[in-house]
């Protein structure tokens, strides 16, 4: 590791106990150092819950689909014990995939040497290995932890790594109102934004962007100097951005039997849930959506959001229900293209060599806790 590396992480691990007064952004080299960031592949995302799917993308047992996590195959099922399990999807044989896209069926065939897996991943048939010792029954797809959370499917690369929802035991119970669990997925987007991973995920933990980045589509109903209530918890954050007045009172209106659930202060604001490393959930009392981002390289992230919306806030739609997702989706299309221009801006501007590392306000603290997260997982395993 070079000495600028070294240097960067030791700055890393000064924000453990720095004063917000006197705390600083991090170094700019951090969203292009390759050292840096194989690191945190390394220590990160090969260890950590990372959000890869809806459950209800997975509803009828049969149902499959193909992810990839830092260079990992991943094939997830819905087996016959009606659970969502993950297997690596590389053959046992010749390293071939097992499946590719998504969709349904009882057993998966590898299309280079037609070796075929049953959905329990145990290898149903091997043509061409008869006159061999090889056992057929004892050839399986290695699991890969997995666990779902209100709706979300998360895998965890790391055989060893301790369950998620113990960790995050505070934000079940702080978005148990809102019956998050029964909400259906309406619009899902899955692309590569051109900048670090970590851009996305800072700039999707503050508010302090809305009037520059949304001023027409997120400020006018969401005021971004309004953020409060920023905590830490180590494995998860959160924070709340009161709504306006009149937004407040609309969605009183619409969604009645949601916000009679909810408290005032959750009620009526915008509450945003951090599940670290990358999860960001926004979330208003009867619909949300969110971001999981996981890098591609030190200068692309793979960023899977999407919407989910409450039964009740679905069935207000009536017949209009296909026009208003659609326009719910085009919104969701909006802010993330917002963001995106703000991602690759920042990716090209962060290479200057008259940066000095700015300030953090306090209403920005939820990213300075996103960096005292970041060196305790780099600095102290080192």
């Amino acid at each position: 590791m070079s000495q600028v590396s070294e240097r960067l992480l030791e700055e890393l691990g000064e924000t453990r106990t720095c004063d917000l007064s006197n705390a600083r952004f991090l170094d700019p080299m951090w969203y292009h150092d390759p050292d840096l960031y194989a690191l945190e592949i390394e220590e990160v995302f090969r260890k950590e819950w990372i959000c890869v799917a809806r459950e209800d993308q997975l509803r009828e047992v049969g149902d499959y689909l193909t992810e990839e996590l830092v260079g990992e195959p991943l094939l997830l099922v819905r087996t016959d014990e009606d659970t969502i399990t993950t297997y690596s999807n590389v053959c046992r044989h010749r390293y071939y995939p097992v499946a590719a896209g998504a969709g349904n069926a009882r057993v998966f065939t590898c299309a280079y040497h037609r070796w075929t897996y049953g959905l329990d991943g145990v290898l149903r048939g091997a043509p061409g290995m008869g006159g061999t010792d090889f056992e057929i029954r004892k050839c399986r797809l290695p699991k890969i932890r997995t666990e779902c959370w209100n709706g979300f499917v998360f895998v965890n690369l790391d055989a060893a790594a301790a369950p998620l929802t113990p960790q995050i035991v505070g934000a079940t119970e702080g978005l148990a109102p809102y019956e998050l669990s029964t909400w259906s997925t309406t619009a899902i987007h899955d692309e590569i934004w051109p900048g670090n991973w970590k851009l996305v995920v800072e700039n999707g933990m503050e508010s302090l962007h809305h009037p520059g980045l949304h001023p027409v589509s997120v400020q006018p109903e969401i005021p971004g100097l309004g953020v409060k209530d920023i905590s830490d918890f180590e494995t998860w954050a959160h924070l709340k951005v009161p709504f306006t007045d009149e937004a407040a009172r609309r969605l009183a209106e619409q969604t009645p039997e949601a916000v009679s659930r909810l408290d005032e202060a959750d009620a009526t604001a915008l509450c945003g849930y951090f599940i670290y490393p990358s999860f960001i959930l926004p979330i208003f009392p009867a619909y949300a959506n969110w971001l999981s981002i996981m890098p591609v390289s030190a200068s692309q992230a793979r960023v899977f959001t999407g919407l989910a919306m409450s039964e009740e806030i679905l069935e207000r739609m009536g017949s209009d229900r296909e026009a208003s997702a659609a326009q719910s989706r085009e919104q969701l299309v909006q802010v993330n293209q917002e963001d995106i221009q703000a991602t690759r801006d920042l990716q090209r501007t962060t290479l200057s060599r008259f940066i000095d590392r700015g300030p953090v306000t306090p209403l920005e603290l939820s990213v300075l806790n996103f960096h005292r997260y970041l060196a305790n997982r780099l600095v102290s395993e080192r």
